[in-house]
């Protein structure tokens, strides 16, 4: 019997090898060695690639953050030739997923860094309530008067289908799922074990029913951020440690309309937003299921909510002068 459950184990934690087969190009032998090694991690292990494009005058820059989950366990090199212009080697990698778990050491005090700033790289560019939440004006209205002119206007608020695509492929590919509880379990035990208590009393065996239905003990609360997508706000959420906070989209950002008046930027408009789009939560934090009440979830961790659906509709009202009003060229409309 224990060598079948060896067995099991053994074959359980090789399950999600992948042997891939490459050749990597460099200028010298290390050189084609390290970039084969690179080119299997991409090929074998799941990898997030974010590129970001920057025009300048008649330059292009175009600055690349990648993350991948994988780590090389073993490889063998099977082929390697120097060619006219440097040196291939080919070899046949084993890539398994790697423990990206950030670890905060405990007594000698020695977090992972190198794991932090692999992260932080790509939660930076993700960080950018400008990039994340698109703004669109909907049934301009003017009324002119002597002096200055109203406007009327609905503007819609929703998700960049980008910023959510990318912050949910980033999540899955650092494969750590958020730290959530419910109170099902807890539930489902004192039901058990109150049933065998009415068939058998508070004797033993009610004793034994309550022992092997309680649940478990909670988890502790951490301050280590996730981050949760759900349809809407009242959805069941799906949570993701990422251990990186989001720190510059704001938990109440402003509504901005800025024109452009003879090549000058004018701000003509600003408003707090209730935000329902996306929500900040705390560790300890409870949701309740849309369909069953008394279903409750805690969040164990603080958390950035995603309410990828939601859209916001915002009535808008304010005056110009019509000496600016009639020199206004475009209106730009964001939140920050």
């Amino acid at each position: 019997m224990k060598k079948t459950v060896l067995a099991l184990l053994f074959a359980a934690t090789f399950a999600n090898a992948a042997e891939v087969k490459v050749t990597g190009y460099g200028s010298n032998y290390d050189a084609a060695l390290e970039n084969a090694k690179v080119a299997a991690l991409e090929q074998g292990a799941s990898t997030f690639i974010m590129s970001e494009r920057n025009a300048k005058g008649n330059r292009v820059d175009e600055s690349i953050d990648e993350y991948t989950s994988g780590v090389i366990k073993s490889y063998k090199i099977t082929n390697q030739a120097r060619t006219p212009i440097g040196y291939e080697v080919t070899i046949i990698a084993d890539v398994v997923p790697k423990d990206n778990t950030i670890r905060k050491g405990s007594g000698n005090f020695s977090p992972d860094f190198k794991e932090y700033e692999r992260r932080e790289k790509i939660v930076s560019k993700l960080d950018n309530i400008g990039n994340a939440i698109y703004a669109d004006v909907k049934n301009p209205d003017y009324k002119i008067g002597r002096y200055d002119t109203t406007v009327y206007a609905d503007v819609i608020i929703s998700w960049q289908p980008k910023w959510v695509s990318d912050a949910k492929s980033f999540s899955k590919t650092i494969g750590e799922k958020g730290s959530t509880s419910t109170n099902t379990h807890g539930g489902i035990a004192a039901g058990v074990s109150n049933a065998v208590k009415g068939f058998t009393g508070n004797g033993v065996l009610g004793w034994l029913a309550w022992e092997v239905a309680k649940p478990a003990p909670p988890p502790e609360f951490r301050s280590n951020q996730m981050v949760c997508f759900g349809a809407y706000q009242n959805s069941t959420v799906d949570c993701y440690n990422i251990d990186v906070d989001f720190a510059f989209i704001p938990r109440n950002p402003k509504l901005v309309l800025i024109a452009n008046v003879d090549g000058q930027q004018l701000q003509l408009y600003e408003q707090y937003v209730d935000m329902t789009l996306y929500k900040f939560a705390q560790a300890g934090d409870t949701r309740y299921n849309r369909f069953i009440p008394q279903h409750k979830t805690t969040l164990n961790q603080s958390a950035l909510l995603v309410f990828e659906n939601e859209t916001q509709k915002m009535r808008v009202k304010f005056d110009v002068s019509n000496e600016i009003m009639k020199r206004v060229t475009n209106v730009q409309v964001y939140l920050r």
